[in-house]
């Protein structure tokens, strides 16, 4: 483990002979519970995988430090990534991904890199990202208790990350990215879905939205499986075949970037 500008990181080298391509994964946890070793697992299959080095961040939390702690804390370990790449013996090319509320700083990332003109990045793997402060849709009301991650678990989440539900940072697209009215520009985006999750059909929602503002997106729904089947690649071969296909996908969306460079 290490610090990148004050902020813990653990990371995952499947190679250290040459650069490889990079993964800054942003664990999940309603942005509260969760950390390193909670995501030690899943990012090691992630990087065997995909054949690329990933930074696992250990943002802040709330609610000592509410939003937007963590968020500052994911973009700056981007952005220093980006910028001395060498120095990390990694490629400057760079995908970021999320499960949950690291989905969700993960788009906001990419928010801020495009109002910032960087750092540059090749695409983002959202597996079923919180993306909506609102808590309104149709999966909500579905799903909403015995299913896993009950309405009101993520309504406790939220109150802790942006304090009370009248705040005005419930509102802010980098909290709530569906808030969000321009998306166009965002980086090419793989969106990996559960179907008894009350966060589905936000991101259903949002992945609609990028295809409408000409994001390139892919969308996958695992049926059958509940909020944070992802990790369970032991127990499930739905929860194995996400991985390897969200590896895949991030190998493709740093290829692709690479031919986007060339003059």
């Amino acid at each position: 483990d290490e610090m990148i500008a004050g902020v813990p990181v653990r990371i995952y080298h499947v190679d250290r002979q040459q650069p490889r391509d990079v993964i800054v994964y942003f664990h999940g946890g309603g942005w509260v519970l969760g950390g390193i070793e909670s995501h030690d697992a899943l990012c090691r299959r992630l990087a065997r995988a995909a054949a690329a080095t990933v930074v696992s961040v250990e943002y802040r939390n709330p609610p000592e430090n509410p939003f937007p702690a963590a968020l500052e804390d994911c973009f700056t370990v981007c952005d220093v990534l980006a910028t001395d790449h060498n120095s990390f013996s990694i490629s400057e090319r760079m995908v970021i991904a999320g499960d949950s509320a690291g989905g969700n700083l993960a788009v906001a990332v990419s928010l801020m890199a495009r109002q910032r003109g960087g750092p540059a990045l090749a695409g983002q793997v959202l597996i079923y990202p919180v993306l909506d402060s609102s808590m309104s849709t149709d999966s909500y009301q579905q799903f909403a208790t015995d299913h896993g991650l009950t309405a009101d678990i993520m309504r406790w989440f939220w109150e802790m990350y942006t304090g009370d539900d009248q705040a005005s940072s419930r509102q802010d697209p980098l909290a709530s990215p569906s808030a969000c009215e321009d998306l166009s520009g965002l980086p090419p985006t793989h969106m990996l879905l559960a179907e008894y999750d009350v966060l589905r059909d936000e991101g259903r929602a949002f992945a609609d939205r990028l295809i409408a503002a000409g994001v390139p997106t892919t969308v996958k729904q695992y049926d059958g499986m509940l909020h944070g089947f992802f990790h369970l690649a032991e127990l499930f071969d739905d929860a194995a075949v996400a991985t390897q296909e969200a590896a895949a996908r991030c190998q493709e969306l740093l290829g692709n970037w690479n031919q986007a460079k060339q003059p």
